[in-house]
């Protein structure tokens, strides 16, 4: 069908009226008036013209849809001030509620406490800011589990050897992980549950 519609327009268009006779079928009473034969002629014109501004239109709609509304176009990308970003990060950044670990530098090691230096997360309220520190007290009991890793092995399982040490193999300047069963996050004073160092 629209095969044969295109061939009518193309055929109008080219302006050669006198080849639709071959094509539009012989009617077997050729006393139809030429009126009626022009009538569908422009017809035929304006529903292709109609089909073909529908087809138009819908093109647009469809690039319109793929593209995406509209946005407008920026030449170079806007800065964003230092306050601006100072204002981002602070929004963004919340100080923990809870606490259950500290990684710090031990400062001393006394009768079964060890004196950690670590950063205050309660007296840091922007990430921006130098960290402010604080000296903790890490009591060492005996259920305490005091371990070396050796982060140069890796074993089965994504993890890393550990192994057991005592508090005198501890030294001040090393760095330490220290967990508790508790929230510290206030605290001054806590048991350790364990105790983890470097190798």
């Amino acid at each position: 069908m629209r095969a044969s519609l295109l061939f009518v327009i193309i055929t109008v268009m080219k302006g050669g009226a006198e080849h639709m006779k071959d094509y539009v079928p012989k009617k077997e009473k050729d006393d139809e008036p030429p009126l009626f034969t022009k009538t569908r002629i422009i017809v035929t014109l304006l529903l292709a013209v109609l089909i073909g501004a529908f087809a138009f239109i819908s093109r647009q709609q469809l690039k319109k849809a793929a593209v995406g509304p509209s946005m407008p176009f920026v030449s170079e990308p806007q800065a964003i001030s230092e306050e601006n970003l100072k204002q981002i990060i602070e929004t963004a950044y919340h100080p923990p509620a809870e606490l259950f670990g500290f990684t710090g530098t031990i400062q001393a090691i006394g009768n079964n406490v060890v004196l950690l230096e670590v950063n205050d997360p309660a007296a840091n309220p922007s990430p921006l800011e130098p960290a402010k520190k604080k000296t903790i007290q890490v009591v060492v009991a005996p259920d305490t589990k005091i371990v070396m890793i050796d982060r140069s092995q890796f074993m089965e399982g994504g993890s890393f050897p550990e192994i057991p040490i005592s508090i005198k193999q501890l030294r001040p300047g090393r760095v330490i992980t220290v967990t508790a069963e508790e929230n510290i996050l206030n605290k001054e004073r806590f048991k350790a549950a364990t105790i983890q160092v470097n190798k």
